[in-house]
């Protein structure tokens, strides 16, 4: 059974046996291509020629501008823990136990039931690796971790209260001798 293609509109050459026919390209294929030749030259236009529109470095910059202004924004709306809140809390023995029990639970795998430092430094003496020593200081460690040193960032995962309480707890190691303690490291503060 063979098919008349005599009808059909062919190309004037043949290839390995193959006619080519030749008909039009779809309506919707060449109005979606026109459309983009169009958008192309209207961008070109308004974004080269004319500059109405921002560059690149100007979108980054707003994008940049907007972050910043979020970022600052979190930051006003945190609490804001100051050096007299944790010692405020230092004079209470129920603050002291709960941060001794988290220390304990979270930190003592690292830091040593009493502080003295294993993987992690001693908390024993006047001697600081990431921060002054300072109860706000020492706040901030457990908050955003030290992850090049492998301490995560607590943030999120203890609660702020506990976070403080720990610090507080913390603190009050300072000075304490417990035997086999680490070697000092870091800067010594006083």
């Amino acid at each position: 059974m063979s098919q008349d293609n005599s009808n059909e509109p062919l190309l004037n050459h043949e290839y390995d046996g193959i006619r080519e026919l030749d008909y039009p390209l779809p309506a919707w294929w060449l109005a979606t291509f026109f459309a983009t030749i169009i958008f192309a030259f209207i961008y070109y236009i308004h974004y080269e020629v004319s500059k109405a529109g921002p560059s690149s470095q100007q979108e980054l910059e707003m994008n940049l501008a907007e972050v910043q202004a979020l970022q600052q924004k979190a930051q006003d709306a945190a609490p804001k823990v100051s050096e007299d809140t944790l010692k405020g809390l230092m004079a209470d023995n129920g603050a002291l136990e709960a941060g001794k029990a988290e220390f304990l639970a979270k930190c003592a795998a690292c830091h040593g039931q009493m502080g003295e430092g294993l993987i992690g430094p001693n908390l024993t003496d006047n001697a600081w690796k990431n921060t002054d020593g300072t109860l706000v200081g020492i706040h901030n460690i457990i908050v955003q971790g030290v992850t090049d040193k492998g301490m995560p960032a607590w943030k999120g995962l203890i609660d702020e209260a506990l976070i403080q309480k720990v610090a507080v707890y913390i603190g009050s190691l300072k000075g304490s001798t417990p035997p086999n303690g680490k070697p000092a490291e870091g800067q010594v503060y006083e």
